[in-house]
C-alpha cells in the first residue's frame, strides 16, 4: 500500500446561474512511492452534476471531473470524489468538492410609478425609465396593459439589453375626461435564467383634462357710408 499524491488536493468552485458553465476540471493521482496501484473511484455530489469520475484506474492516473450547476437553484454546495483501493488495504481517500453557485443578475428598474396630467388637446409626452442590472447585463422585454382608453401608453424600445433608458409616451388623444390607469411590465434574464427581482411593474396613470378653449379674436367688418351734397345754382 501507499499514500496518494493529489493534484488539486481538493475542488472550490465558483459559477453563477446563466453563465457558460464551469470547465471540465482534472484530478491527477499518483502512489507516493511510484507504485502502480488499483482504485476505484466513485462520487457523492448533493446538488449538483458531477460526471466523468467514475471507474477503476491504476496508478498514476488522471480522470476529468465534469462539475455542474444543477436545476438552476443557486447555493453552496459541498460533496467530494472518493478513491478506494481495490486490494483493500490502502486507505480510502475523498477529494473535497465545494461548489458555490450565485444567483443571476438583479434587475433594477427607476422610477415604480408614472404619473401625468394632460388636457384632451395637449400634444403626445414622454416619460422616462431607467433600466439596470447588479453585475451583468440582461436582455428585457416589455410589455404595456391598458384595460381602458385603447392605446394610450406605448414604450419603446420593447426588447434589448440593459442597461437602457426606456420611452415612455403618453397620449391623450381621444380620450375622454377622467383617469386613466396602466401597467408597465418588464421582464429580463440572463442567458435564459430569469434575472432576481424579474418581473418588475410600473404603474401608470394618466389624468385627462377638458380641452384648451381655443384662442384668439373674432373682427367684424364695419361699412363706411359717404355722402357728397351738390348745390344748384
Amino acid at each position: 500500500s501507499s499514500s496518494l499524491l493529489l493534484s488539486p488536493p481538493s475542488f472550490r468552485l465558483v459559477t453563477r446561474l446563466g453563465e457558460p458553465g464551469l470547465p471540465v476540471q482534472r484530478l491527477d493521482v499518483a502512489a507516493a512511492d511510484g507504485g502502480n496501484y488499483r482504485y476505484r473511484v466513485s462520487a457523492s455530489n448533493p446538488g449538483f452534476r458531477l460526471d466523468g469520475a467514475s471507474g477503476e484506474y491504476v496508478t498514476p492516473f488522471a480522470i476529468t471531473p465534469n462539475i455542474q450547476a444543477l436545476n438552476n437553484v443557486p447555493g453552496a454546495f459541498s460533496g467530494y470524489i472518493e478513491l478506494q483501493a481495490v486490494d483493500g488495504f490502502s486507505p480510502t481517500v475523498r477529494v473535497p468538492v465545494d461548489l458555490t453557485v450565485q444567483p443571476p443578475p438583479t434587475l433594477f428598474v427607476t422610477p415604480n410609478v408614472l404619473t401625468v396630467s394632460m388636457r384632451q388637446n395637449d400634444p403626445p409626452v414622454t416619460r422616462g425609465i431607467a433600466l439596470t442590472a447588479s453585475e451583468l447585463s440582461l436582455t428585457y422585454l416589455v410589455e404595456t396593459l391598458t384595460p381602458i382608453g385603447g392605446n394610450w401608453l406605448t414604450v419603446t424600445p420593447v426588447l434589448g439589453d440593459s442597461p437602457a433608458n426606456l420611452n415612455v409616451v403618453f397620449n391623450p388623444v381621444g380620450l375622454a375626461q377622467g383617469t386613466y390607469s396602466g401597467t408597465i411590465r418588464i421582464t429580463a434574464n440572463r442567458n435564459g435564467v430569469v434575472a432576481v427581482g424579474s418581473p418588475k411593474t410600473v404603474a401608470v396613470s394618466l389624468t385627462v383634462d377638458a380641452a384648451n378653449p381655443t384662442s384668439g379674436f373674432t373682427a367684424t367688418p364695419q361699412s363706411t357710408t359717404q355722402s357728397t351734397r351738390c348745390t344748384l345754382i
